[in-house]
């Protein structure tokens, strides 16, 4: 039997859970349009922080940029059209050969398009991950909590205004011979707040080192509303997400290895069906250390 059975590690990984979902009491309260909770989800969307299928030490940078239409807070809070910047600086740190604590503190900026713009501090997140091998199978099993403090300013689209928690299961698999290596995750995100709802996603993702340092990356993400037994419908930013509404996120990237320690990635994402946002780009740049 696999050692993920173990039960010392299952309790250890529980209280973990436990910790980072558990709702904060000094949460702020916010009941006006608020961010919507797919682009707050730690997580949730993209992976261009090279994900990696064991634990390893490493911080950079992971930036989105992304469009938005008709939005209630962007664009100076008049419904406006607009540009936001995410620029985050994230950090992974390697406890042991099975455990990985990660943060990442965003700084999200409104650029209208009629208007000046402003940047304020966004959602810090704090997380943990447990790495272990299905030597069996020859795949990587990880699990992963993670919460997002409502430490941005809500009233002006920097964060969520509630703790935003989340749990994910993925798997990891290396091919060799093709110089790849594919990945699918499951994921659950909630906001601790009232009518606020749960955001499920699936992602099926794939890296292929194509030539010498360059690499290429895709992702496909799936993400939709789960009600959780509420009657009132899940609003986010003036519209209306009711459980079913779906949306796919589309991540093609460029990836490449500038020496052994640092590695960029750049690409577009394209959102389908219930669009939190019109389009984006993102970026990350990643400095790992042995």
């Amino acid at each position: 039997m696999i050692s993920f059975w173990r039960p010392a590690t299952c309790m250890a990984f529980g209280v973990a859970v436990f910790f980072l979902t558990a709702p904060q009491e000094a949460e702020a309260h916010h009941d006006g349009p608020v961010l919507p909770l797919s682009l707050n989800a730690p997580g949730a969307v993209g992976g261009l922080a090279n994900p990696a299928a064991q634990t390893e030490t490493k911080f950079g940078l992971a930036s989105r940029a992304f469009r938005v239409s008709d939005h209630e807070l962007y664009g100076q809070g008049l419904g406006g059209n607009a540009t936001v910047l995410f620029n985050g600086l994230y950090g992974a740190l390697a406890l042991s050969p099975n455990w990985s604590l990660e943060a990442l503190v965003p700084f999200v900026t409104d650029v209208p398009s009629n208007g000046h713009s402003h940047t304020g501090l966004g959602d810090v997140r704090m997380g943990l991950r447990w790495f272990e091998p299905l030597q069996r199978l020859g795949m990587q099993l990880m699990l992963g909590a993670e919460t997002a403090l409502p430490t941005g300013n809500a009233d002006q689209g920097f964060g969520a205004g509630a703790a935003v928690s989340r749990v994910s299961t993925r798997l990891a698999k290396d091919l060799p011979a093709q110089r790849m290596r594919l990945f699918v995750e499951t994921g659950m995100a909630w906001a601790w707040a009232p009518r606020r709802g749960t955001l499920a996603d699936v992602a099926f993702a794939g890296m292929w080192q194509a030539l010498g340092p360059v690499g290429l990356f895709c992702e496909v993400r799936v993400l939709t509303a789960v009600e959780r037994g509420r009657e009132a419908p899940l609003e986010f930013v003036g519209r209306t997400r009711t459980p079913g509404d779906t949306t796919v996120v589309f991540t093609p990237a460029l990836m490449l290895a500038a020496s052994p320690h640092i590695s960029l990635a750049l690409g577009p994402q394209i959102p389908v069906g219930f669009k939190d946002f019109d389009f984006g780009f993102a970026l990350s740049a990643t400095y790992r250390i042995d």
